[in-house]
């Protein structure tokens, strides 16, 4: 296995923060010779730093979320702005160490020459997501054109995170190599540059793997790939990425034109480096749907967390629905944190025959999930670019979303769909639907024909 040294040493590391997550770091710097490490909580505000000093130390902020380390860095902010400067959330301190890490020479391998083989990487491993479903897409495109692929899945042991595997995505077990957080962010690395070195990509697709990246900060100094790096989210997170390592990406790949603009604004030097590929799904198919009148079928499809899909409010449309009195079925695809209280609600109302709970639908299902469903809803509070809006809207399915990112590029609101940003408003919505078939009828034609132009402009392209 390829080892890993640095060549700098690094002096007056202090970690604070979340004390459980300082100490994982802790053991992890030392685990590459850095030894000059303090885990200083609540006092490091109160030292009396002395600017000529300041310098020489770095404060990593411990936080699993970024945005906690952003709160955090506010918080120092505002007791002493000097403090700024050497202050780095963990992430960041990662990025900039890995530019610090070379291969041990006796390690290192023979030049290699570039193969065909095109890498895709996982940050989170083969789990129930939107990162997961667009690389399993993208895989089996170009698994048909007869390409040399290859996946890298790096499996978190986390409860937000539900490990599903490669049958699920129809991905072929071949084609994977695993790795386990659990063996610790630098020796990762050491295995990802091992692997390289063994592959020889002449391509990588890469989707925010922070250890992909940081092997790659390596990698590149010996080596030529092509870097493709996917921006999934509009987020601060992403974004900071896309800074920390722009000297080792060769393109920008963003899932809207919704994150574009954002990349146009925080790093328009690398603009012509950037481009919008929206993934439609392939041969979309519109199919004739009952009579609405008649009842009304709602369709949901996402994990089920609090936060960000806020799969939560599907409790409080249902109870919308019932208080206005229509004939409806809910189909729930998709499991998590939310669905023993969903199950728990139906239950508890005895609406069985109107709240379906389908639960984890494998990839090869989620098709015909949408065929016979009026509408799709969605109460996401950040997106990238829902592949379930794209997924619906591809079988004539009329959506009913928040604003989120990517939204705009294939909804008109009234035309082929519907923004809404309140669960009362969205119950307003499939009422009305329910009441003007015809209304409805062609709608749900506009959204088909959306997908299908979109699949017409992408033909041929990644």
């Amino acid at each position: 296995m390829i080892e890993i040294n640095i060549n700098k040493n690094i002096e007056n590391i202090i970690l604070i923060g979340n004390m459980a997550r300082a100490k994982n770091i802790f053991l992890e710097l030392k685990s590459i010779g850095i030894d000059s490490i303090k885990m200083d909580f609540d006092r490091f505000i109160n030292i009396n730093w002395q600017k000529k000093n300041i310098e020489k130390y770095h404060i990593i902020i411990c936080h699993d979320k970024f945005s906690e380390c952003i709160e955090y860095l506010d918080l120092i902010s505002h007791e002493n702005k000097d403090l700024l400067n050497i202050c780095f959330s963990q992430f960041e301190f990662y990025s900039m160490l890995s530019q610090k890490l070379i291969i041990n020479t006796q390690t290192k391998p023979d030049n290699i020459d570039p193969k065909n083989t095109i890498l895709l990487t996982l940050p989170f491993g083969l789990v129930l997501g939107g990162i997961e479903t667009w690389t399993a897409n993208l895989y089996n495109k170009l698994k048909n054109e007869d390409l040399s692929l290859k996946i890298i899945d790096i499996k978190y042991s986390h409860p937000k995170f539900h490990y599903v595997g490669s049958e699920f995505f129809g991905i072929s077990e071949q084609d994977i190599y695993h790795l386990n957080a659990k063996n610790g962010f630098f020796k990762n690395i050491m295995y990802i540059l091992s692997l390289l070195s063994e592959l020889s990509p002449k391509c990588i697709i890469e989707n925010g793997s922070m250890e992909v990246l940081a092997a790659l900060h390596i990698y590149k100094r010996y080596y030529n790939v092509n870097v493709i790096h996917i921006i999934h989210t509009d987020s601060e997170f992403m974004y900071a990425q896309c800074k920390w390592y722009t000297k080792i990406i060769d393109s920008f790949l963003c899932v809207s034109n919704d994150i574009y603009n954002q990349m146009s604004i925080r790093m328009n030097n690398r603009l012509k480096n950037c481009f919008v590929y929206i993934q439609y799904p392939d041969n979309p198919k519109y199919i004739t749907k009952e009579q609405i009148n008649e009842k009304i079928y709602i369709a949901y499809a996402a994990r089920l967390e609090r936060t960000i899909k806020r799969s939560y409010l599907l409790i409080e449309l249902i109870e919308k629905l019932e208080l206005i009195g229509m004939n409806y079925q809910l189909f729930i695809a998709g499991e998590g944190e939310c669905l023993e209280e969903i199950k728990n609600f139906v239950n508890g109302k005895e609406l069985f025959d109107k709240v379906i709970i389908c639960g984890l639908l494998t990839y090869q299902k989620m098709r015909k999930f949408w065929q016979n469903k009026h509408v799709f809803i969605n109460f996401s509070t950040k997106e990238g670019m829902s592949l379930s809006l794209l997924e619906a809207m591809s079988q004539g399915v009329v959506p009913i979303v928040t604003n989120t990112s990517g939204v705009s590029d294939v909804i008109i609101d009234h035309q082929n769909g519907f923004i809404r940003n309140n669960v009362s408003e969205m119950a307003d919505v499939i009422y009305k639907l329910t009441k003007t078939p015809e209304y409805y009828n062609r709608m749900s034609r506009e959204a088909y024909k959306t997908i299908q132009k979109g699949c017409i402009k992408n033909d041929g392209k990644i």
